[in-house]
């Protein structure tokens, strides 16, 4: 199987999970928020975002002007997102302690990142028939 195919599907499947399940459980936005609000739980998944992140930028990056640049933009945000939390974890911290007070643009993300994710599985599944 093609890695970009493999990668649609995983990133598609999680952010529908995970967007979902946060969806359903309006209380749990904010317990995620209130722990992203501690420099340290921001510093240990800083490291665990850059080891799924390394890897995958290492495997996938394609910058070919097809739809495998979002797969490619998606690993690196990965990637990105573990250095920024590792090298600034008070500003994360701080990012979302923030976005707490702002519980309806955290729904409005949330259903974006849903559709995202049902793109995603469209293109994985829909290209490795």
């Amino acid at each position: 199987m093609d890695i970009s195919l493999f990668l649609a599907q995983v990133f598609g499947l999680y952010f529908i999970l995970a967007g979902t399940a946060i969806l359903i459980r309006p209380s749990s936005t904010m317990e995620l928020m209130q722990f992203f609000s501690n420099r340290n739980a921001v510093f240990v998944s800083g490291f665990i975002a850059l080891i799924v992140g390394v890897p995958l930028v290492l495997l996938h990056n394609i910058w070919d002007g097809s739809w495998r640049v979002i797969i490619t933009v998606l690993v690196w945000l990965t990637f990105l997102k573990g250095v920024v939390r590792i090298i600034m974890p008070e500003l994360v911290a701080s990012w979302a302690d923030a976005l707490v007070s702002y519980s309806r643009l955290m729904r409005h993300m949330l259903w974006v990142l849903v559709i995202a994710g049902i793109y995603l599985m469209y293109l994985g599944f829909e290209w490795s028939l």
